[in-house]
């Protein structure tokens, strides 16, 4: 994308069913870098990514409910409300 100068990563976790999604790590990687290990456990496990170019938002990807057990499920590409 060559509007984006970098990307900014999150993952979070739910802990139970009930619960929201817990912030366990945030992290900034260069425009260039495109990929990131997602350390998947048995918890859901949401990633929300980020592309910043220009002090503006350029582009957006969340993904959510990923486990170990089910990562491999297809995912659905969705448009956002934004």
């Amino acid at each position: 994308m060559p509007t984006v100068s970098e990307w900014e990563v999150r993952f979070g976790e739910r802990p139970n069913p009930r619960a929201g999604y817990v912030e366990r790590e945030r992290f900034v990687l260069a425009a260039a870098d495109t990929s990131v290990e997602v350390p998947l456990g048995d918890n859901p496990f949401r990633v929300n990514v980020l592309g910043r170019g220009r002090g503006r938002l350029q582009r957006r990807a969340l993904i959510s409910g990923l486990t170990r057990e089910g990562w491999r499920e297809r995912w659905q590409r969705r448009p956002s409300a934004s």
